[in-house]
């Protein structure tokens, strides 16, 4: 902007007021000028910086909002999400499917996203064949520890979608509790998708672990195949049904856990062949567990049209990773940072285990302590000396013989002294019994008073040498 005040014009060294007052002018109108650019600036930038009204977001959905959502965004548009599907603050613990490890014949949940290239698992269902229901797929967790499932809200994170959207398709979750079994195995007899399950070591089966339904038996666990038990027999024979009809009889394998029901819910009627987020949730109790339980979540598409319905489950990957947001607390050992560097968790087995070692090396330390000290003893006749002994030897009423032992080892020590400084009237005799004494095959006789002596044992050819 150009100044308006002519600086060119010869300085006036009496101006007049009317100069004074024109150049005034001329200022004052400049410098609003400025202020109105600089408060136009700022109001600009001040509005760059204000967050948008949530309603002019063209991405949001929010269907039935309730009391304490919050927004997530789901890889498409922000969603709302109860507390427990964001991890209750940090305090809860979240699983996510991932196919990036197995367990036995399963996979793996994971405490954080796998980062990996996304899986989709697609399976056929049809009313006519298992009442509609397909497996798809079992993920397994860490073990538990402490000694309950906190009861509390469940969010089943889901992304499905199905093939044509005739007829009720849905995704269902089961949620089992895995107890591990020990000193049991199990053969496999028989042939097609149902085989004899037999038990040796021991009786793992109960009449409740049975029904016909995938969706509510329980499962026996072995390395190479996980099966529903659909018959009872008897507390050690049971027919179970296959995950994999396939699979080749084994016989006298461990049987590693069983799998019980503790709840399922289902995505609802699934639309689109689009990958779209679905969010079943559930409030359950607490649940009882031993610290090496595990949960399983295993996953099957339900249909009841009469024609074919692929029905897709996507996780992994960076947008639609299925997960399982649980009121289950972040327990001590699994915090971020631990058993890193110097900083190490001990189980409750380390820990007794160091308690032993620091104790026998307490009770070792001790023992070479009292060894190290010498414990004297006062000897007034002929005696054996023994190795690391320290004897006062009382030569008052007559010469003493001190025989040293006869088989030491190197390192031995032998501790004399005079307790009454009479070794030069009565003298003390050392007998070498067998060793030489200073490389000679002699005894040794002290004979002078208050005389303190301390022999070590070095070898065969030095003997007892004075220290």
């Amino acid at each position: 902007m150009a100044s308006q005040i002519d600086v060119t014009k010869p300085i006036v060294i009496w101006p007049t007021t009317a100069s004074i007052r024109q150049n005034f002018a001329y200022a004052k109108s400049e410098i609003e000028a400025v202020q109105t650019v600089a408060a136009d600036a700022m109001a600009a930038a001040t509005e760059a910086l204000l967050p948008v009204a949530l309603d002019s977001l063209s991405d949001v959905t929010a269907p039935s909002p309730a009391v304490g959502d919050a927004l997530v965004w789901d890889g498409t548009a922000w969603v709302n999400s109860p507390p427990a599907a964001n991890g209750g603050g940090g305090a809860a613990k979240t699983y996510y499917l991932t196919d990036d490890e197995t367990f036995a014949d399963n996979n793996v949940l994971a405490s954080s996203p796998s980062g990996t290239a996304e899986v989709t698992d697609a399976v056929v269902c049809n009313a006519g064949v298992n009442g509609g229901v397909t497996f798809i797929g079992r993920y397994v967790s860490a073990p538990l520890g402490g000694t309950s499932i906190e009861g509390g809200q469940w969010t089943f994170n889901t992304f499905g979608s199905v093939s044509a959207n005739a007829g009720l398709s849905e995704i269902i979750t089961r949620i089992n509790l895995r107890k591990p079994k020990t000193g049991i195995t199990v053969t496999f007899t028989g042939s097609g998708t149902t085989r004899t399950l037999t038990a040796s070591g021991g009786t793992p089966f109960l009449p409740e672990h049975a029904t016909s339904s995938i969706l509510t038996a329980a499962l026996a666990e072995t390395a190479t195949q996980t099966a529903w038990i659909s018959t009872y027999t008897s507390s050690t024979v049971v027919t179970v049904t296959l995950t994999n009809p396939a699979f080749v009889n084994t016989s006298n394998v461990s049987l590693d856990a069983i799998y019980t029901l503790l709840f399922s819910v289902t995505t609802g009627d699934i639309a689109g062949t689009a990958a779209t987020l679905y969010q079943p949730i559930t409030v359950q109790p607490a649940y009882s567990i031993d610290s090496a339980d595990r949960i399983v979540a295993a996953y099957f598409g339900r249909t009841d049209s009469g024609s074919n319905k692929t029905i897709t489950l996507y996780h992994n990957g960076t947008e639609h990773y299925t997960n399982i947001a649980t009121p289950m607390i972040t327990r001590h050992n699994d915090l971020a940072g631990l058993n890193e560097g110097n900083y190490l968790h001990q189980t409750p087995a380390e820990i007794a285990a160091t308690s032993a070692a620091i104790s026998a090396a307490a009770a070792a330390a001790a023992t070479a302590t009292a060894a190290a000290i010498p414990q004297w003893q006062i000897k007034t006749a002929a005696f054996n000396a023994v190795a690391n002994g320290a004897y006062m030897v009382n030569t008052t009423s007559a010469s003493i013989t001190a025989t040293l032992p006869a088989t030491p080892a190197t390192n031995d020590v032998v501790r004399s002294a005079d307790y009454a400084g009479t070794f030069a009237i009565n003298n003390l005799t050392v007998a070498r019994n067998g060793k030489k004494i200073m490389g000679l095959a002699e005894d040794l006789t002290i004979s002078t008073n208050n005389v303190s002596l301390v022999l070590t044992y070095i070898d065969a050819t030095q003997g007892w040498r004075i220290t």
